[in-house]
């Protein structure tokens, strides 16, 4: 009596301590009473009107009845609390999934709270061009530089809204969110993007990560200044994963100067994205619409063992806007790209600005000549007078390519350019000397580029090839789409006869580069005496 006595009097001193170990269940049903107590099928609640007024605790369940909709917003207040280690939960019951079919509004609304749990639920809204808002919007606008730990989507689908399936957003400051977890969520035909995790400070948001997640048929908007169409987007995360997941068909209404991307970061650090598919995203202007990308003021970051495939836009891109240090040390490696760049004159993999500090190697790129216009396997632009690369090296690359040129540098982003490295890499374009445009001149062939250049050159020696990689299938990796793993895709295999084998430039032993370890199948790198060139490790 006494034990029980003193921790009912800590709860009031401290009122975040929870009064009782185990929370409490309460279940909503389209056939329940507002008036009923909620805590059984039976006596079950009948809108979210009700579970948005009532305060909920940590180890609270809200369980909606599957198979069943229910119209309006569930409002997960400030007054409302769960902790990271015992979060307030809001699923289903039943055998199948709840609906909460949210009109023009928003669906979820998580407001300046934490330690909160979504699982197994629908999130509707009225359409892409009628809905005004986000599906699920978790808001911290509090004051202080306040990072609120536990935010987790599970088996979650959100689709029809104007905006985003899935915002996460932290709006004072460095306000934000940390040990963030979106696993198996589906964020389809919204207007803007997909997910979207964003702060308007640099690397605010702790520990995010999106696994086994889809973005798709997201086409953006027409008219706006800023991009839209987008898949999955990490904005001001610091420390963040994007892993085995897949964005497509995204982007196809976006017309303004910046397009959208199925998978990207800005204003981010330590971010990885791997094991992910991005493929057939759109733009619907001149610009963008790619695959991957390292956008403004990334740092510290990885792109690799991902698949790019017949995206309009960059398979691959590193992009730095502005003449600052902000864009540095960053590495893409082990990758496969097949036709990316279909639209607007786009690449296989593309640097473009002020980008500093970046390894790209180990990477197999295949292109062929677009419907229209012009493209390349590898890329060099920027948009004015010092945004310009410097220590940006490329090893160790497969480029092969039919009908377009190997490597497109411009003029102006050559003339700044800083420790600008090919080394390494296999230049092949069929029975066609291989095209490389280097500012104001074309050569035709490795070996006049590099007479030309100095480039593929390492301590007075020549390096590079341009030989048949003797890739098992090129141009038929086809999709996987999530139904299996990327170690599937055969077609970016070398055969055993290749003379890629063993050839690549150790870059540990010459450069003190980490390279990870594996390659895009998983086989040990090096597997053999010597690494290999491109993204399998054939032995």
């Amino acid at each position: 009596m006494a034990i029980a006595l003193l921790v009912a009097l800590c709860a009031l001193v401290h009122p975040g301590l929870p009064a009782r170990a185990a929370g409490t269940t309460y279940y909503v049903s389209p056939d329940g009473n507002d008036r009923a107590t909620g805590t059984s099928p039976g006596t079950a609640w009948k809108t979210l009107a009700k579970v948005s007024a009532v305060k909920l605790l940590p180890g609270d369940q809200v369980l909606l009845e599957g198979g069943a909709t229910f119209p309006g917003l569930l409002w997960i207040t400030p007054d409302d609390a769960g902790v990271a280690t015992n979060p307030l939960r809001v699923g289903s019951y039943g055998s199948s999934r709840a609906t909460i079919s949210a009109g023009n509004g928003v669906g979820i609304y998580i407001q300046d709270t934490s330690g909160v749990a979504i699982s197994g639920v629908n999130v509707d809204g009225s359409g892409r061009t009628t809905n005004t808002a986000s599906g699920i919007y978790a808001r911290n606008a509090r004051a202080g530089d306040v990072l609120l730990p536990g935010l987790e989507l599970t088996d979650v689908d959100v689709g029809g809204f104007g905006k985003w399936g899935v915002l996460v957003s932290g709006e004072k400051g460095r306000s934000g969110f940390s040990d963030v977890r979106m696993l198996r969520v589906a964020a389809h035909d919204n207007g803007i993007g997909g997910i979207l995790v964003y702060s308007a400070l640099n690397a605010v948001h702790r520990r995010v990560e999106v696994v086994s997640s889809r973005a798709y048929a997201n086409p953006g908007v027409a008219g706006l200044l800023k991009n839209s169409g987008n898949g999955i987007v990490f904005g001001s995360v610091d420390e963040g994963t994007i892993e085995r997941s897949v964005a497509t068909a995204n982007g196809g209404l976006n017309d303004s100067n910046e397009g959208g991307a199925g998978i990207w970061a800005y204003n981010s650090n330590r971010v990885t994205i791997q094991f992910n598919e991005s493929y057939a995203n759109r733009t619907g202007g001149r610009v963008d619409g790619g695959g991957f990308d390292l956008d403004e003021n990334v740092t510290n970051s990885v792109i690799q063992y991902n698949y790019s495939h017949n995206n309009d836009g960059a398979g691959y891109l590193l992009a730095q806007r502005y003449a600052t240090l902000a864009h540095h040390d960053n590495v893409v490696r082990y990758n496969v790209g097949e036709n990316d760049g279909r639209k607007n004159g786009g690449s296989g993999i593309r640097v473009w600005g002020a980008v500093r500090d970046a390894e790209i190697y180990g990477n197999t790129i295949f292109m062929t000549r677009p419907p229209t216009g012009a493209s390349e396997a590898f890329s060099l632009a920027n948009n004015s007078s010092g945004t310009f690369v410097n220590g940006v090296h490329l090893r160790n690359n497969i480029f092969s390519v039919k009908g377009v040129a190997m490597v497109s540098a411009t003029a102006r982003a050559l003339s700044g350019a800083v420790d600008l490295r090919f080394q390494g890499n296999d230049y092949f374009a069929g029975s066609a000397k291989p095209k490389l445009i280097w500012g104001a001149k074309t050569y035709f062939g490795l070996p006049a580029w590099r007479s030309g250049t100095g480039q593929e050159r390492l301590d007075g020696a020549d390096t590079g090839l341009s030989v048949d990689p003797g890739l098992t299938s090129p141009g038929n990796g086809g999709t996987i789409d999530g139904t299996g793993s990327l170690s599937s895709l055969a077609a970016y295999k070398l055969r055993s006869t290749s003379p890629l084998i063993a050839r690549a430039l150790d870059l540990t032993k010459l450069f003190g580069i980490d390279m990870g370890g594996r390659d895009f199948y998983g086989g040990s790198v090096p597997m053999g005496a010597a690494p290999d060139i491109g993204a399998h490790e054939a032995g």
